[in-house]
């Protein structure tokens, strides 16, 4: 499979001989020697290889469709969501009891008193 750079070239390469064989042909038309069909049927595959080209310069200058796009995106989106929570999660911060309480699991925790972390406190 060749890739879309070669393509191009290759779509480029066709189109261009499609021309020139589209020009004989006219010259050879206004002189008798080639049908108006042969002049017509020149036109389509010089037509044809110019649809070629555009398709492939679209391809080219546009390479993911619109919900290709929007699928990046909002994968984008959940991989900075995560990121964030990540470093929340990870962020130094001494959990401090703010009213003598005891937490989730009974422990006896103090105003004041820090908690090691991952235990589970009531104060947030």
């Amino acid at each position: 499979m060749l890739s879309l750079d070669a393509q191009m070239v290759k779509a480029r390469a066709d189109r261009d001989a499609a021309q020139r064989n589209l020009d004989a042909l006219k010259r050879l038309q206004q002189q008798g020697s080639a049908s108006a069909g042969e002049v017509r049927a020149a036109e389509n595959a010089l037509a044809q290889a110019d649809a070629q080209l555009n398709l492939l310069q679209q391809k080219q200058t546009r390479r993911y469709s619109q919900p290709g796009d929007w699928r990046a995106s909002k994968h984008n989106a959940g991989k900075r969501r995560l990121r964030t929570m990540r470093r929340r999660r990870l962020s130094p911060s001494p959990m401090c009891a703010r009213l003598s309480t005891a937490s989730y699991i009974p422990l006896p925790v103090s105003k004041g008193a820090f908690v090691a972390s991952g235990d589970l406190s009531a104060c947030s």
